[in-house]
């Protein structure tokens, strides 16, 4: 927080409101967005753990001068893991790892005359660039073994590097040169930096080019330009303290209290009269606060806000108080700009708050770089200033040196200079290094310098740069303006990175992760433009990437069993266009859940947008029709609350045929060549003998499906733009053969195995796994599995696919995407007409949820990978016709040969979450009453199986319940002597006293007092329990 509030007042003493502070140091990378007003975050995760408390919005990468350097045989990785502070970087003498940090001396851009004397064992001695390069060259090495190709490049001159300590060398026979390398590991650090700026500012619909990046941190200036050229940004700012400034900015912080209330009232009339006297009682307890504190009265000020959310939704936005006119206005702007559309339903106060901040006497008066008083200076008047509105500057600064320093894929004469010898209105044009006492500055070519009257550095991009005079000027003072672009060529656009049989490590390391971040934009989208509990507060959705033949390329960390399955989805529309002659055009979206036509179950609904050239790439299309063909398909799934059946929830545990479970779609248009069909959806969804009974709230959940692949289109799009369509395309082939690859690489370490899994309705799961390590390649044979049932545990095939492809990703130890590579190397065997492939129109609902988790049991315990974890996702619904809920409820994890299981947790095929006790009652008519850990439930062993837990809810008026459960009979196995976990238990608890055991598949009636207890199953134990 120290960093945000240096960042914010630095800034403002400069002129700059709008900010997005980049903060960079040895381990990670914090950022954070400023317009006017701190951003807090009420829900955050500190390692693994979510906290729901109200603190400042910052978001961290782990990309940080420390992060390790990595090459697993196919990409460049940079982080997670960081080298510390000891050992440290190569280059500080204590034997460590190839970081970021490396790759800056690697170079140029650190110079070890410069750095103090501080390492080595003795810490006396300077950086070390010998072992950086030597170790360089030995990674070079390696990638040349593994990718099998020479990586010289026209594009990629390189000159020897040069510096005092560090003779040249020649090039010799040495096709991938060590600054190349290093080059590629910043610019994936560069890019993963950048994706998370894009997560608190492109995604909350701020537009960056607008903002200044305020840079600040011990290792951000080395990569300040380069973070800005990613972003399109344009303005930096670096205050003289910018090493330093979260500790400066802890003295500049004033002293604030929050003071919040719920309130959950309708705004209207009379509702501002009860804002009024709640913020002025508010207001009185926070001043009070402050008086106590020594805070003098006149240095207090307050800002009153108020939480507003559209009636039936739970996602608030915040506003100022003010009239409620005002306020209904500035609401409607937010929502439009975060979500992108207004919606006409009334508006709910959830709650007020008031700031009340004392002033810091700091944080009034600037510091320059001498440690003078600037308060009393007027900041400039534009929130922006150029450089070129500047004052006349006096003589041009004297560089301290020149170096080579390899900048911009060639080697570059680059002036240093020491910051405390520029004067202010001074001005530098790129490439140049400034150097300070906690930090180094790169200026990049096409970017400029010039330091204000505050001392602070400002760069700014330059459109354009003109080539050296060849007279008596000096060389880094470039005159006439001429146009970059042509002299900095993009190595991603090179042929080599399309026509390459093996793909570049940088861009295949760059497109896995903006791929995945891609979908991960799809998911933030889809969450807060849906209206449903399920998907906003639940996060019972997806969303993935196909390539033009519609096999899965990359996904958002969602629901596992919704990943692995889309696929069949994209391929059932392309087999149905393809049979009926149809032709796909542009803003065309479908929508689809026949799970004997590429669906899962019937309330998941998977919505396919199809994506095409713009105007710009419409020269793509089939050579033999006049018919674009789809670039790409987009896949958005989400559980929607009822989508029919006998019972509300569209989950009957008692269903015998899958038209007993809800509205059954095959692909269907759900928007027109841009117009949504809204009258066919209405019809369809309330057609046949059990409709939808809520089809508003389908319908607006399918809008948010749509709008959620509308920002995937979108931004793949800006990809194609950026790298062309050819290399896009190339690499997420490359992206999947990636997968494939790492998938063999885990086969060759399995054992070969066999297990039956027994299940509650007597039917079993019979698996073998049988392993060929001469092609690394598996067969998994489900021979011998029950037929299928005359109850809903009969799971699609497409259900059997994706757990596999689930359990064989997570044997891959490594940050790869889950897709159709994954596959490849996997040979499934499964018999038609089975438990695990049945025909229609047999029951398939608890199959999707029950029927999969025993599938990822079964092959977890045929591989001997771990003990079996609790097996079900202890489905629970309750409704009646205005209400319709449905949850998964957690348990326990099984234990593995190194680790114990989990407790409380969401396992395997889902992971999805619990919805909020608040929302829960808020919205509908029951009150938790019990939510524990399930203590002695998991299975004992050398590492014991996770606890399950208790739930307990209890009902205020009458509706239907329904369990979809597993594992109440049959307990959880443990794996090498580990003992099973307990089973599940069901009952309801009437009124009156009286307690009811429960089937682990059941439907019941509840009247107003009754409470429905579910205890979920422990996970297996691992190993003899000594």
């Amino acid at each position: 927080s120290g960093g945000i509030v240096g960042a914010v007042q630095t800034s403002k003493q400069a002129g700059f409101e709008k900010i997005i502070g980049f903060d960079m140091g040895g381990t990670s990378t914090d950022v954070s967005h400023y317009n006017g007003d701190y951003e807090r975050t009420f829900e955050s995760e500190v390692a693994g753990v979510r906290l729901r408390a109200p603190m400042m919005a910052i978001h961290t990468v782990a990309a940080g001068g420390g992060s390790i350097l990595a090459f697993d045989g196919a990409r460049y990785r940079v982080g997670p893991a960081s080298a510390g502070a000891y050992p440290g970087p190569a280059c500080y003498r204590h034997g460590g790892p190839l970081t970021v940090t490396d790759c800056n001396v690697m170079v140029g851009k650190l110079q070890p005359q410069f750095f103090p004397n501080v390492f080595g064992p003795s810490g006396d001695a300077s950086l070390d660039p010998d072992i950086v390069r030597q170790k360089f060259i030995e990674l070079g090495a390696q990638i040349e073994a593994a990718t099998g190709e020479s990586f010289q490049s026209e594009l990629l001159q390189s000159a020897p590097f040069q510096s005092e300590s560090l003779q040249p060398k020649p090039l010799q026979s040495e096709p991938l040169q060590p600054e190349q390398i290093a080059t590629g590991f910043l610019a994936i650090a560069i890019d993963n930096m950048a994706n998370t700026i894009k997560k608190i500012s492109v995604q909350q619909g701020h537009d960056v080019s607008e903002y200044t990046l305020c840079c600040f941190g011990g290792a951000g200036g080395q990569h300040a330009c380069l973070i800005a050229d990613a972003l399109g940004m344009t303005q930096i700012f670096i205050h003289p303290y910018a090493g330093v400034l979260s500790a400066y900015g802890m003295g500049l912080a004033d002293r604030r209290v929050l003071r919040e209330k719920t309130l959950d009232i309708p705004l209207d009339s009379d509702a501002m009269v009860i804002l009024e006297s709640e913020l002025a009682s508010l207001r009185r307890d926070g001043i009070t606060n402050l008086l106590e504190q020594g805070i003098d009265r006149e240095d207090i000020s307050d800002r009153p806000t108020v939480h507003l959310r559209y009636d039936g939704s739970d996602t608030a936005l915040i506003v100022d108080f003010a009239p409620s006119n005002v306020m209904t206005e500035t609401f409607a702007t937010l929502h439009r700009q975060r979500y992108g559309f207004v919606m006409d339903k009334p508006l709910v106060v959830s709650m007020i708050a008031i700031e009340v901040i004392g002033r810091s006497v700091e944080a009034a008066a600037g510091v320059t770089a001498a440690g003078v008083t600037a308060a009393g200076q007027a900041a400039p008047q534009n929130p922006k200033p150029k450089l070129q509105n500047a004052p006349t500057p006096p003589p041009t600064p004297f560089p301290l040196a020149h170096r080579l320093i390899y900048m911009a894929n060639q080697w570059h004469e680059t002036p240093l200079f020491q910051r405390a010898n520029l004067l202010p209105c001074q001005e530098i044009i790129g490439p140049a290094i400034v150097i300070e006492p906690t930090g180094t500055n790169v200026i990049e070519p096409g970017w400029r310098g010039r330091i204000t009257t505050h001392y602070n550095l400002v760069l700014e991009k330059m459109a354009d740069v003109s080539e050296p005079d060849d007279g008596d000027s000096d060389p880094w003072l470039l005159k006439e303006p001429v146009d970059l672009s042509s002299k900095i060529p993009n190595v991603a656009m090179s042929d080599r990175a399309i026509n390459s049989k093996s793909p570049d490590p940088v861009l295949l390391e760059i497109f896995n992760n903006l791929l995945m971040a891609i979908a991960q934009q799809m998911g933030f989208t889809l969450q807060n433009t849906s209206t449903s509990v399920n998907i906003k507060e639940r996060l019972d959705f997806s969303c993935a990437i196909f390539d033009q033949h519609g096999s899965l390329v990359a996904n958002a960390p969602h629901i596992p069993v919704h990943l692995g399955s889309m696929g069949d989805s994209v391929q059932a529309l392309l087999s149905e266009t393809e049979k009926t002659g149809t032709p796909i055009q542009p803003g065309d979206v479908y929508m689809l859940n026949n799970p004997y036509n590429g669906g899962t179950h019937l309330p998941d609904i998977t919505v396919i947008t199809p994506v095409f050239p713009t105007h710009t790439q419409s020269k793509i299309q089939n050579p033999k029709s006049k018919i674009q063909n789809p670039l790409f398909y987009l896949a958005s799934r989400g559980h929607h609350a009822d989508i029919g059946g006998i019972t509300p929830g569209s989950m009957p545990a008692n269903s015998t045929s899958v038209d007993e479970e809800g509205i059954l779609i095959n692909p269907f248009q759900l928007v027109n060549q841009g117009q949504f069909c809204a009258l066919e959806v209405r019809e369809l969804l309330t057609s046949g003998p059990y409709p939808a009974r809520n089809p508003d709230q389908n319908i607006a959940d399918l809008k948010a499906q749509i709008a959620a692949n509308a920002k995937g289109c979108q931004e793949l799009l800006a990809m194609v733009e950026h790298y062309g369509l050819a290399t896009v395309q190339a690499y997420m082939q490359h992206v999947q053969n990636n997968a494939e690859e790492s998938v063999r690489r885990a086969i060759a370490n399995l054992s070969d195995g066999h297990f039956i899994y027994p299940m509650d309705n007597g039917s079993q799961i019979q698996v073998r796994v049988t392993c060929d390590r001469h092609s690394r390649a598996a067969t998994i044979d489900f021979t011998g599995t029950s037929p299928q049932q005359p109850n809903n545990f009969n799971a699609p095939i497409s259900v059997c696919k994706a757990v596999v492809l689930y359990v064989f990703r997570t044997l891959v130890d490594d940050d790869i995407p889950l897709n159709s590579g994954c596959l490849k190397p996997l040979n499934i065997i499964v018999p038609d007409g089975c438990l695990l492939n049945p025909t229609y129109p047999a029951a398939v609902v608890a199959g999707n949820v029950e029927t999969s988790q025993a599938i990822a049991n079964a092959l977890y315990l045929a591989t001997g990978v771990m003990a079996a974890s609790q097996g079900t996702m202890n489905n629970f619904t309750f409704g009646n016709d205005r209400y319709q809920y449905y949850e998964t409820i957690c348990g326990g994890s099984g234990a593995g040969p190194d680790f114990a299981g989990t407790d409380a947790v969401q396992t395997h095929m889902t992971n999805s979450r619990l919805t909020d006790p608040e929302v829960l009652e808020s919205r509908f008519p029951v009150l938790l009453r019990d939510f524990s850990i399930r203590p002695h439930s998991g299975g004992e062993g050398e590492y014991c199986g996770g606890n399950g837990v208790v739930r307990r809810i209890e009902f205020r008026e009458p509706m239907t319940a329904s369990i979809l459960a597993g594992n109440r009979t049959v307990k959880p196995f443990g794996l090498v002597g580990g003992e099973k976990g307990q089973p599940g238990q069901n009952q309801v608890e009437r009124a009156d006293g009286t307690i009811e055991a429960l089937e682990g598949t059941v439907t019941v009636g509840v009247a107003e007092g009754d409470a429905i207890a579910i205890y979920t199953p422990g996970g297996g134990g691992y190993g003899i329990h000594h």
